[in-house]
């Protein structure tokens, strides 16, 4: 038994409860996807050398699309919310957000598992009101606007490193 478990006996690796398939389960909408494809992903599995779940990669076929999403939520450690225009519109992307939010709350799981990252700027009249009360009540990351080099990109490139690459959970 490590010295954490014995010193502070709720805290605990996730890896060590249960199996886990992926570092993270990424939910954003297919407008969305050449972002998740050309940014997230190659920052996340090739830099990182993080297991992302992402829908067009990882679901299997010949499951229906809400047992596969409720699934590999199931097998990730944190879930990740990229919230843009599209995001609102996409009902799966609502799906996914009241599943994770239900699924966090049935297990008394620490809500760092949920990560929202604002692609862009979305009125507030746009969004559910799940998604306002995330947007209200916890902190989340913003995508900067700008160029590839600029400092903000790489600022918000370290904050995304340091969330997600945090394995200690309290339960």
């Amino acid at each position: 038994m490590n010295k954490i478990k014995q010193r502070y006996p709720l805290y605990f690796r996730l890896e060590e409860v249960r199996e886990l398939d992926f570092d993270a389960f990424i939910s954003f909408s297919e407008g969305d996807s050449e972002w998740v494809d050309e940014q997230l992903q190659p920052f996340m599995e090739d830099e990182l050398e993080l297991r992302l779940c992402i829908h067009t990669r990882d679901f299997h076929g010949g499951k229906d699309i809400f047992t596969n999403i409720e699934d590999n939520i199931k097998k990730s450690k944190k879930i990740i919310f990229i919230v843009s225009e599209n995001f609102v519109k996409s009902s799966y992307c609502d799906f996914e957000m009241r599943l994770a939010f239900s699924m966090m709350l049935h297990a008394l799981q620490d809500e760092r598992i949920l990560l929202f990252i604002m692609l862009e700027k979305v009125p507030q009249k746009d969004m559910s009101d799940i998604l306002k009360f995330f947007v209200n009540t916890k902190t989340y990351l913003a995508w900067p606007e700008g160029d590839e080099n600029d400092d903000e990109r790489q600022h918000f490139w370290e904050q995304l490193k340091g969330i997600v690459t945090d394995e200690w959970q309290i339960f």
